[in-house]
């Protein structure tokens, strides 16, 4: 199973009247067999620096849900499990870290590049509950 080495942006914000601000960004893919995938990224935060994530995932469960495994050295240390659907090519998942409070990541490879958008919610008691874009990351195949 080979590693595919990928190029392109990462744009971050921290609140919903926050700008994105796009960095250069790098990525990793690798295929775990027939449905699963390793994706291994970089991303520069504004005050922070380099920071590194991964995602697991592999085929959907018989009921069709899907479970993908995530860790990011600035948004999510320890690794957790989000829930949704799709496959390894393409999928929309979510969790609950507070009450109220969501966090979902939805992941799209093509061809030669992969498009990753990370989302907040938060409760309507807090702020608007509408999510929104924190993290936008478009990669292309390196070369």
């Amino acid at each position: 199973m080979s590693e595919q080495r990928l190029q392109g942006t990462c744009a971050f914000r921290l609140y919903p009247t926050d700008d994105l601000a796009a960095a250069d960004s790098f990525a990793t893919v690798e295929e775990t067999g027939a449905e699963g995938l390793v994706l291994r990224y970089g991303w520069t935060h504004a005050d922070d620096g380099g920071q590194t994530g991964a995602i697991l995932v592999g085929k959907p469960a018989e009921d069709g849900a899907l479970r993908v495994a995530w860790t990011d050295g600035w948004h999510q240390p320890e690794a957790t499990l989000l829930t949704g659907s799709g496959d390894a090519r393409s999928f929309e998942v979510s969790y609950e870290y507070a009450p109220g409070w969501h966090w979902s990541i939805s992941l799209r490879a093509h061809e030669s590049e992969i498009e990753m958008v990370m989302r907040n919610q938060t409760p309507p008691e807090v702020a608007d509950p509408t999510p929104y874009d924190v993290m936008v990351a478009r990669w292309e195949v390196a070369g």
